[in-house]
This record gives C-alpha cells, structure tokens and sequence, in this order.
C-alpha cells in the first residue's frame, strides 16, 4: 500500500496496461477541479500562514502523549505520519480547540502508521479481543489506539466519539482484507460489486470518524445539530480524497481502489469515472448545506471544507501544484 495519508486509504496497482499520460489528461482534470473549487469561498487560506499555523498548544499535547508511549521528542517513532497528522489536524480542524486538534493528530498519526503496513496482521487480528478482555496489544501502536480513542471521549458525544472507536476497528478490518488481496470479483458480478467499493472505501478511509471530528462538544454537545448531514460528509471526505490524489497516484503509475474499481465495474475510463465522481461532489456539496442549513454548523463544516481542500493543495506529494499553479501560490 502506497501512503496517500489522512484518511488511510488503501491503494492498489492500476494494473491496466495503460499510458500513465493518457490517464492523467492534465487539462481535463485541471478543469474538473477547478469546477470543484468553485464550491469554495473565493479566499482560500494557506495552512502555512500566521493566522493559519498551529496553536502552540497542540504540540504540547502530542510531546506530553508520546512520552506516556515512552517516546521523547528526539525519538519520535513514524515521524513522517505524526508529520501528517499534525498537518490535517491543524488545517482541516483549525475551528476545534487545540486539544482536540491534538487528538485528531494523533488519531491520524496511528492509522497512518496502521496503513504503511507497519504493524503486523496477527496484531490486528487480536485488537479487538485484547481490547475487550483488557490484555496488552501485542503492538505498541495499537495500545496507543485505544489511549486515543479513550480520550476523544472527552471531546465529542458519545456518537462522535464512538463513530471514531467504531471507525478504527473497521479500518482494521478493511485494512486485513485488503491485505489478504482478495477483493476481485468475477466479472459477471463486477456491476453489483458497486456497493461494496464503496463500502470498502468509506471502511479503509474512516470517513465517518473523520466526518464527526468536526463537530467537538464543547460546541456542539448534541449530535442532532450535524448527524443528518454525516453520511453525505462522508462520502465527500473520501470522494474528494480520491479525486485531489488522482494526479499524483496516476503519475506514479496507482490508482484508488475505488476510481478503478467503480470504472472496471461501469466499464468506463479511469478519467470518465472522475468525472462522475466530481459531478456527485457537486451534489454533496448542496445536500449537506441544505441538510445543515445557516448557524455555526454548518460553518464548521465549510471551516473543514477550506482547510481539507488546502492540505491536499499546500502538500507537494499530492503534486496539486504541477497541474493548480496559481492556487499553491
């Protein structure tokens, strides 16, 4: 699996004998994410900036957490993924309070670390059992986990906080699943296999937890203010995910499982199948802002939408900039 960070997402070969440069159709694609960033306000704030870098706080945190894991500053195990983790955290949850921008970091930094293969199967396998019966992890990054997930509970409602619990052991799942390596369909049942892309995707990216984060407790202790809008959040987080990596996966020769799965299924081009994924974020976009109406909610929400945006934007490995110039400026 290939790192496409933040949401965790599993990626596999493309595997389809085709020109990387065919696919990538640069002009086509720039004109399709720039109908996407129509959806944003037309003052997009670089992560990068004063009023835009991380509270000092939220540093503190994490160096206070990583040496109960007994890690100090010096020693930071998978930096690169706490390099991630911070980076999402404090650009996509700027609105939330430093501790909670904190939590979010390190949930990132673990699934991450998860998700480079860097912890054996038979560990996973055993997270949840050992989990319930109160027994050490058998990794240490899975211990860290359930710290994490625990302490979420201080910030969000019982949802929030359960959808993230809930999130991690199904990313763990997905995650043993897409190892095995099966997850090809015969083709006679590759239409009906729609639905469980999908499924597998929202799974491998953790969308839900990722969508519940934006609305901490302190601001909104009732989940009723955003769980109408939650399945839609999710399907945009891991859909625009996709379509904002599809540059950079497809000129180092990868692809989603979930771009090339839903084309082989429709039997249509790679390039096709981003374009029905853009037209259906241009319809999420206007469900979730109906759904969640005027109010602090719904800014909480565009908050996000700037800040995950500008991640993908400001982070060279997504390689925005080759094709999006005048935005990484």
């Amino acid at each position: 699996m290939s790192q496409t960070v933040v949401l965790a997402p599993s990626n596999i070969a493309a595997g389809q004998g085709l020109s990387v440069n065919d696919q990538v159709a640069p002009d086509s694609l720039t004109q399709m994410l720039q109908g996407i960033i129509s959806e944003f306000p037309s003052s997009i704030p670089d992560p990068h900036s004063e009023s835009q870098r991380p509270d000092a706080r939220v540093n503190e945190i994490i160096l206070e957490r990583l040496h109960k894991w007994g890690h100090s500053a010096d020693n930071i195990p998978y930096k690169k993924a706490l390099d991630t983790g911070v980076f999402i955290a404090t650009a996509a949850y700027h609105h939330t309070p430093p501790e909670v921008q904190a939590e979010i970091a390190l949930y990132t930094y673990i699934v991450t670390i998860i998700d480079d293969n860097r912890v054996d199967a038979t560990a996973l396998q055993q997270y949840v059992p050992r989990l319930c019966t109160g027994s050490t992890q058998l990794h240490p990054v899975l211990g860290w986990l359930a710290d994490v997930c625990n302490k979420l509970g201080e910030h969000y409602p019982v949802f929030g906080s359960y959808t993230a619990f809930s999130g991690s052991v199904d990313f763990i799942s997905s995650e043993l699943h897409m190892r095995d390596g099966k997850t090809n369909l015969p083709e006679n049942l590759r239409q009906l296999s729609i639905p469980h892309l999908k499924y597998l995707r929202e799974q491998t990216g953790i969308s839900r937890a990722f969508g519940a984060f934006i609305w901490p407790k302190v601001e909104f202790p009732e989940a009723i203010e955003y769980i109408q809008a939650l399945p839609d959040t999710s399907e945009l987080i891991y859909s625009l995910n996709d379509v904002l990596s599809y540059y950079k996966e497809r000129k180092e020769g990868e692809t989603s499982i979930l771009i090339l799965g839903l084309a082989t299924a429709s039997s249509i081009t790679e390039l096709e199948e981003i374009r029905e994924l853009v037209n259906r974020l241009h319809s999420l976009f206007a469900n979730i802002r109906e759904v969640l109406g005027t109010g602090k909610a719904r800014d909480a929400w565009e908050c996000f939408l700037v800040g995950y945006f500008r991640f993908h934007l400001a982070d060279p490995r997504y390689r925005l900039a080759e094709i999006l110039p005048d935005l990484r400026d």
